[in-house]
């Protein structure tokens, strides 16, 4: 039974970079061709609330008066809409592309958004904000308050501290970032799904503190099906004069389209940033919500022999369950409901984050679990893969 947060991994990641057609591989300034016509915002201006933001941020967004989720995605060059909410709203579509009139994110309104129009999105949403959602604006995601924030102007100048220079990686964005000794540009992904992802390649120029596990699967029309493999770092990470020490590293094959390409920074390694792009400048900020520029190492990876995903209703559902393992034997089976984890309401309580948390915990998590219904505590001790 492998972790979640592997797979979770995988599948965002191949679908910001390799599930779209070559020829879109376009510089910054054409893709900035689908930027909105204009972006009404109030003079101070727009605060909009980010659900799941340790993960995969998404707002709400409302066009021709209907409520859909968009995600907010800087690993991706262009808009999208899904094909069932463009039907459903009747956008005019020509060779794969729709403009919406107005979308308004809280007090935010884009007009004549360009979006492509595709078949499928990734996870449960309608669509999503990418980079020229964002071309004329200061985008800042703020992971630790969930919020998205929306204002004109321009950032300080570089300092090689908090505001560092934005680095082209095809048509998306990149930061200077040293791993261990070896300097790399990280692609700025608030869809990653895990903190810091490193395709294969690169990653067997650097050191490890053991030898990688299999904590998922990942897939994607580039590369099928193939596992994700997972280790601590040996040394540090840096970015500006913030340094990460020992954390843990993702790894699984994907197409490199890009120069520059090959490293990921996703939300698990940003969960306590404000992390602000000014695209016109080529400039991004950092800020730690405590000041800290010295990031402890992440707990232990493991796993409880069980896996669980929040399901449209907001439940935490059970998905699969390891035959034999401590959980099956506690009574813990397939299609299940997690009503609390550690007496914490897990509707309110549960995300990938804290999953990933409690999976490194050496004591036993209680769990509350309804079973048809009726509802039971259990209590499962997860088995370490990566100390």
């Amino acid at each position: 039974m492998k972790a979640l947060t592997g797979l979770a991994l995988g599948v965002a990641a191949v679908w910001s970079v390799s599930t779209f057609h070559q020829a879109d591989a376009a510089p910054q300034d054409e893709a900035r061709a689908e930027a909105p016509s204009a972006v009404d915002l109030p003079a101070t201006g727009a605060a909009v609330p980010l659900m799941e933001a340790d993960t995969h941020p998404v707002v709400e967004v409302t066009i021709h008066g209907e409520k859909f989720r968009f995600l907010v995605e800087t690993g991706a060059w262009f808009n999208s809409i899904s094909a069932d909410a463009a039907e459903r709203l009747r956008l005019p579509e020509r060779k794969g592309e729709a403009t919406i009139d107005t979308l308004a994110a809280g007090p935010a309104v884009f007009h004549g958004l360009k979006a492509r129009v595709l078949d499928h999105q990734p996870g449960d949403v309608d669509g999503q904000l990418g980079l020229p959602a964002f071309a004329d604006l200061l985008a800042t995601v703020d992971f630790p308050h969930h919020e998205l924030r929306l204002a004109k102007g321009d950032l300080p100048e570089v300092n090689g501290k908090d505001v560092l220079p934005l680095q082209s990686i095809g048509p998306l964005w990149g930061v200077p970032m040293t791993v261990g000794d070896r300097s790399f540009v990280a692609l700025i992904d608030t869809q990653s799904g895990d903190g810091l992802a490193i395709a294969p390649p690169l990653a067997r120029t650097i050191s490890f503190a053991g030898k990688p596990v299999e904590t998922g699967r990942v897939q994607g029309p580039a590369i099928g099906e193939a596992a994700v493999q997972t280790a601590r770092l040996s040394g540090s990470v840096k970015i500006g004069s913030y340094r990460f020490d020992k954390p843990m590293v993702s790894s699984f094959p994907v197409e490199l389209r890009f120069q520059n390409l090959g490293v990921w920074l996703g939300p698990s390694m940003l969960k306590n940033f404000t992390v602000t792009l000014d695209q016109k400048n080529r400039r991004v900020r950092f800020v730690h919500v405590e000041g800290k520029t010295e990031i402890d190492a992440p707990p232990s990876m493991g796993d409880f022999g069980f896996r669980v995903s929040r399901a449209p209703d907001g439940k935490v559902r059970v998905n699969d369950v390891a035959p034999g393992g401590d959980a099956e034997r506690a009574g813990v089976s397939r299609g299940d409901t997690l009503v609390a984890l550690d007496d914490k309401p897990a509707d309110g309580y549960y995300s990938e984050s804290t999953w990933r948390d409690l999976t490194g915990r050496t004591s036993p998590v209680r769990f509350r679990v309804s079973h048809r219904g009726v509802e039971h505590d259990v209590e499962v001790k997860p088995t370490i893969w990566i100390q």
